[in-house]
């Protein structure tokens, strides 16, 4: 066993609950922390297993966007523009950012432990592309902020929030297409 600290053990229980097949990408970076002069991850198979993990990490975000949608059709109940229930309109806000989160975790893959915060993701877009760091920085305020903790009732913004969603979700998405082709 590679590990006596049974904390440890527990913590790559955790993690490796949540990843299913492309384990390989994902065992050799996380390994790679406590092991850095291993030599066990084959880096010819990196961009093909971290193509897998993305995608999963898209379909995922596409199905926190879908839950996100049907929230605010089936329970925040519309009336002249503005929702009536502040309470599903936080619940959708938080679950499509989650979505953009998920979205950007599978491009980003595991980079830091513990939770990252907006500033970090706000540090990788910036390096990457300059649109989509705002698209990100509209989707925090509005579906974060605005949605999820103030409950925004107005039918426009949320709308706006989930459009603003959609697009990172779908740039993380040819972002992927181009790194697998």
């Amino acid at each position: 066993m590679l590990y006596d600290d049974s904390k440890k053990l527990a913590e790559l229980d955790t993690f490796y609950r949540f990843l299913i097949p492309p384990l390989y990408f994902v065992k050799f970076n996380f390994l790679s922390q406590f092991f850095p002069s291993s030599k066990a991850h084959n880096s010819s198979l990196s961009p093909y297993l971290h193509a897998n993990y993305t995608m999963k990490h898209i379909a995922e975000a596409h199905r926190y966007l879908d839950n996100a949608k049907d929230i605010l059709r089936e329970k925040a109940q519309k009336e002249d523009g503005y929702y009536k229930d502040k309470k599903y309109v936080k619940m959708a806000g938080n679950t499509a950012y989650n979505g953009v989160l998920e979205a950007l975790d599978g491009l980003f893959g595991i980079k830091k432990k513990g939770r990252k915060s907006v500033d970090w993701y706000q540090e990788e877009l910036g390096k990457i592309d300059k649109k989509i760091l705002n698209s990100f920085n509209s989707a925090y305020n509005m579906l974060h902020l605005l949605m999820g903790y103030d409950g925004e009732l107005n039918v426009k913004v949320c709308k706006t929030g989930l459009e603003e969603a959609e697009k990172i979700i779908s740039w993380v998405e040819t972002k992927q297409e181009i790194v697998a082709n």
